[in-house]
């Protein structure tokens, strides 16, 4: 029973990373994608897309572990 709690847990904690930081920058990606800001298939455009954002989503997942 103890393996199905902490699934149970482990899917919530998910969602919420889900719903507080990776759909954020997902639907943000998709826009700049959409608006032909970003070029997805560019190594220069994804290179400058990480060297901006990695930094960004996880200060957002320190923020999430942190509350």
């Amino acid at each position: 029973m103890l393996v199905g709690i902490f699934m149970i847990s482990a899917s919530k904690d998910w969602a919420e990373i889900n719903r507080f930081s990776s759909a954020l920058y997902k639907d943000l990606f998709e826009l700049l994608e959409s608006n032909g800001t970003l070029d997805s298939l560019d190594e220069l455009h994804l290179l400058a897309l990480q060297y901006v954002y990695i930094p960004r989503i996880n200060a957002s997942l320190r923020e999430f572990t942190t509350q």
